[in-house]
């Protein structure tokens, strides 16, 4: 079991799934692995052999019957060298490779809304400041669709949740000065952005996200300058933003996808 960074999870079933992450050593990221493994409702651990390629930077999320994957960096460096797969297991966990991503993407996150997977943002070189802004869809029949122009930044390291009838996605990386956003995308069923949701307090991406009762909760991240945040912001069911307490700890994500679905 290598390290934990730049994992995807689902849960299908009695499962959660974990797939791809790299490890870390003497504060050096090491090269991505084929790595996959399970863990059931009793916490028992089971090795997954059959994830067909390194990667790491991709993203998880449950749709109907399937837990869905998206591949993406492989650690070459060069997005020549990424992969578009996507794969789905259903709840015996028996893997399918599906239609792929219309554009090659790392560091992208992902949220579902009825009974759509939506995996949007992303970058295909950080380093080149090249990301995206589009999104790529899947249905509970795994059935791939494509948006370009889907968020109003083309940005990576972008972070998701939900709440009611609303996915969000909220701040990120994006390729010019001041380098992060405090935008917040929100979209309705049909996949219709939401006009004039009050942005984040200050620009950042990598925060963390949850849902709970009738909240969605963005807390964290890290601003242009690579300094740790600890504000904690609040959505409400009518998208109505509020600022609620601070964390005890100024916390954020560099390279990290977290999962989002409801």
């Amino acid at each position: 079991l290598y390290g934990g960074l730049t994992k995807s999870r689902a849960y299908i079933g009695d499962y959660v799934i974990v797939l791809g992450g790299q490890g870390r050593t003497n504060n050096s990221y090491s090269s991505p692995r084929i790595n996959a493994f399970t863990i059931n409702k009793s916490l028992t651990y089971t090795p997954l052999n059959d994830l067909l390629n390194n990667y790491r930077c991709g993203s998880g999320i449950t749709v109907g019957n399937y837990a869905i994957f998206g591949q993406a960096d492989n650690g070459y460096g060069s997005y020549q060298y990424w992969s578009n797969d996507v794969y789905a297991y259903n709840s015996s966990l028996t893997r399918s490779v599906i239609t792929g991503f219309s554009e090659l993407r790392a560091n992208y996150n992902v949220a579902c809304i009825n009974n759509k997977a939506v995996f949007a943002g992303g970058t295909y070189s950080s380093r080149d400041k090249l990301n995206r802004n589009s999104a790529e869809i899947y249905d509970s029949a795994l059935t791939h669709s494509f948006i370009s122009n889907f968020l109003t930044n083309a940005c990576y390291n972008l972070s998701s949740t939900f709440v009611g009838d609303y996915i969000l996605f909220g701040g990120g990386h994006i390729p010019s000065s001041p380098w992060c956003t405090n935008c917040v995308d929100a979209y309705n069923a049909s996949l219709t952005k939401i006009n004039n949701v009050s942005p984040l307090s200050e620009i950042k991406a990598g925060c963390y996200t949850a849902s709970i009762g009738n909240y969605a909760l963005f807390a964290g991240g890290y601003n242009n300058t690579q300094y740790r945040r600890a504000a904690v912001e609040t959505y409400d069911i009518s998208l109505t933003k509020n600022i609620i307490t601070s964390l005890t700890d100024r916390v954020g994500y560099e390279s990290f996808t977290e999962t989002t679905g409801v």
